[in-house]
This record gives C-alpha cells, sequence and structure tokens, in this order.
C-alpha cells in the first residue's frame, strides 16, 4: 500500500479456495527467457487459459489489455510498452493523447492485477505465472514449480483411536475457549464459500499541469485500506476463503450471492443505502460534506457529528463511526459493516471488530444478549496525530 494525497492505492493478493492446501506452489525468483520457443509457447498457452477464465471473459477491455502486452512482449517489442502506446492500440485514443488528463491506462492496469490475482487465487498453480507489477505495464512471466508432497506417517488404528479419545478428554476438561472475535464473525465464516470484501473508491479531483482531473476507481481511503488487511488477517487465519471488489466494482447483487463486508459510509453508496433503515444511520448529505453526522431515528435530539469535518484530516481531533452486523440484512446473507464518518471513523469500527480488549469493554456494557443477534455500536475515538485511538462505546441496538 502507499499513500497518495491522503488516499491509500492498495495492492492485495486474493485468499482463494486454493489457500490451505497441502500441495503448494513455489515461484522461481527467475524470469522465463521468452526468446525459447519451448517457453515462449507456455507463456502464450497461458494467457489463453487466463483470458478465458470468467475473470477476463467479463472485461473486454481488461482482457484487451493482458493480449495486448503480453504479446507485445513475446514479440520483443516490450520496449515499446508504454502508457501512451497502450491507450491507442487497445482503447482507441488519438495521437494527441495525454496521459495527465486521461487515467484510462492507469486504472485498467490495475484491475488487471486485481483479476490476475483473483485467477491465480482460484485456480490450480500452472508452469509459468503471468504478472503485472505495480507501476509497470511490461508483463513478467516467472515459473513456478510445485513443492514436494509432505505425507503424514501412518499410524496403526489403535493409536488413532486412542489419540481421537485423548484430544476429546481434553477437549472435555479444558474447554472449547471461543473468542468475542469468533462470535461476531462466525455468520460469515461458511466452508467452501467466499466471503466479498468491499473497499470504497472515492472520486477526488487532482490539479496536474493547470487542469483539473478526476480519478475514479483508482484511490481507496485510507481507513478502508487499514481495514482491508485487518480483516484479511483475520480471515486468513481461519482459513476462511475472500475476494476483493472495489469501488463500483461491488453491487447489491453481489451482497445477495454471499455472505459480505462493506468498508467505509459516505464513500460507499452501498453501506448508506442498507443502514439507511436503521436505528442509528448516516445523515444523508447532498452536496454538503459539513453536514455529515450519525442521528438516533429514536431520539431526534441526539447526534454524533464531527466538529472538524470538512477541515484537512491533519486538523481532526476526534472520530465516529457505526460498526454493524446483520445476520440476515435486506440482501438475505449476514452482513458486516466498519464505516466512519471519516476514515479514521472507518479505522475505529474495523479495530473494534477486530479486537478482544475492544468487544469486551462492549459486553460489559451490553452483556452477551448480542450474541447470535443482529447489532450496531456507535463509536467514538480520540485522534492524535491523524491515528485514531482505542474505541469508546457510545450507544448500541441489538435485535
Amino acid at each position: 500500500m502507499e499513500v497518495i494525497n491522503g488516499y491509500a492505492v492498495l495492492y492485495y493478493r486474493y485468499a482463494g479456495p486454493e489457500a490451505g492446501r497441502t500441495v503448494r506452489s513455489q515461484t522461481d525468483s527467475r524470469e522465463f527467457d521468452v526468446r525459447n520457443p519451448l517457453n515462449r509457447a507456455s507463456v502464450a498457452q497461458e494467457l489463453e487459459s487466463v483470458l478465458h477464465s470468467s475473470s477476463f471473459r467479463s472485461s473486454r477491455r481488461c482482457h484487451d489489455f493482458l493480449k495486448y502486452v503480453v504479446e507485445q512482449t513475446l514479440d520483443g517489442s516490450s520496449e515499446s510498452i508504454k502508457e501512451r502506446s497502450i491507450a491507442m492500440a487497445v482503447f482507441g485514443r488519438p495521437g494527441d493523447y495525454e496521459p495527465a488528463a486521461d487515467s484510462i491506462v492507469r486504472v485498467k492496469a490495475s484491475e488487471v492485477r486485481k483479476k490476475l490475482a483473483e485467477y491465480y487465487g482460484a485456480h490450480a498453480s500452472p508452469r509459468v505465472r503471468i504478472e503485472l507489477q505495480p507501476g509497470n505495464y511490461v508483463p513478467s512471466f516467472v515459473p513456478v514449480t510445485p513443492a514436494s508432497r509432505r505425507r503424514a506417517p501412518l499410524l496403526p488404528v489403535a493409536g488413532v483411536a486412542a489419540a481421537a479419545i485423548l484430544g476429546l478428554l481434553l477437549w472435555l476438561l479444558l474447554g472449547h475457549h471461543r473468542t468475542l472475535v469468533d462470535e461476531v464473525w462466525e455468520p460469515l465464516m461458511v466452508k467452501d464459500r467466499q466471503v466479498l470484501l468491499t473497499l470504497p473508491s472515492p472520486t477526488i479531483e487532482l490539479v496536474a499541469q493547470g487542469r483539473t482531473v478526476t480519478m475514479e476507481q483508482y484511490f481507496v481511503g485510507e481507513g478502508a485500506a487499514y481495514g482491508a488487511a485487518l480483516f484479511a488477517g483475520l480471515m486468513g487465519a481461519r482459513h476462511q476463503a475472500f475476494q476483493v471488489k472495489v469501488g463500483r466494482e461491488a453491487s447489491f447483487v453481489d451482497l445477495r450471492r454471499q455472505p459480505a463486508i462493506l468498508l467505509g459510509a459516505y464513500s460507499s453508496p452501498l453501506t448508506l443505502d442498507l443502514t439507511k433503515g436503521l436505528r442509528f444511520h448516516f445523515r444523508p448529505v447532498f452536496g454538503d460534506l459539513t453536514g455529515t453526522a450519525i442521528l438516533d431515528s429514536k431520539d431526534p435530539s441526539r447526534s454524533w457529528a464531527e466538529p472538524e469535518s470538512g477541515r484537512p484530516s491533519s486538523d481532526i481531533r476526534e472520530s465516529y463511526s457505526m460498526a454493524v452486523r446483520l445476520i440476515d440484512s435486506g440482501s438475505g446473507q449476514p452482513l458486516i459493516i466498519a464505516a466512519g464518518i471519516t476514515a479514521r471513523g472507518t479505522h475505529t469500527a474495523t479495530e473494534f471488530l477486530t479486537s478482544e480488549k475492544a468487544l469486551a469493554s462492549f459486553t460489559r456494557h451490553a452483556g452477551r444478549a448480542w450474541i447470535g443477534k443482529n447489532f450496531q455500536v456507535v463509536l467514538h475515538s480520540e485522534v492524535h496525530d491523524q491515528v485514531p485511538g482505542p474505541p469508546e462505546v457510545l450507544a448500541w441496538q441489538i435485535w
């Protein structure tokens, strides 16, 4: 992850259903020498497999982008692969194409990287992987060698039975230790299903060479990037497969198909839509970011707003956010939402949902009535040097 103009540009690796298997693949640090006809044939064959996958069939532009850069490299013309040449050859841009004013190549390159990560996360490792490193449009071809299989030692039947009985006795004597974090996330942890992790992509404007350039589908807020890292680590530790979608890639249709996590509030239309009917909800905003707040529909006199909202992020001294779990949401699938009025608040909400200490504090206030039920929690944290402090529980609703 890197931070550009206050936003985090996030690159991630997909954790697919292959994760956790006994046989893994190891990537050799050397690249294929494509001057070798056999190697070139292997890359061409792998390209065909990738382009015919569901990841690339759904996006013609990503399909054409990858096909162009790989074939140019195989033909020995990698030196000619530049942003301008891709824009003209793949996207039909004119000869006076100006990269500073049109981000199509950078945006699609980011999408191609994500689709490659998705493809290799869901498919068995081939002889060669096609990679497109951040900041580079020339693909690399990396040979893959299968790791040796590890065979478990064979035990006599009596020994297996004795071990099973001993394990059961230990489980009964010591008890199964179940954490509060486990209780929060259990509805989403479904074997043989992927959890959808959605990251908002704010639309921002950059001034380049005296011109204002609108950037979409390129940046991810720092709070959402922090949350994605926490949630990915949590699911990886529990061997839960997941996929990531950014910005407009995620839709309500996706939420109907699988359990999901939503990050962000005002940068996420899905969050605003799915929380508007809850007791605590974000105030609708129409072009006035200074009006951002969390409202209580049962007590209209109560609301939480950041006094510094609308000012530079370095001036923010406190943040407010919501952590929500809907076991049966409006989509029909379990859903977790971590959303703040600003990025600092989203950071706080993600920490609350993954922290045993923070959840224990909530349990001391609300008891254990939230176990197995829907809940939403309003949180506050003080911000020091742009870093949120520990989450503080302000209000909650359990049903």
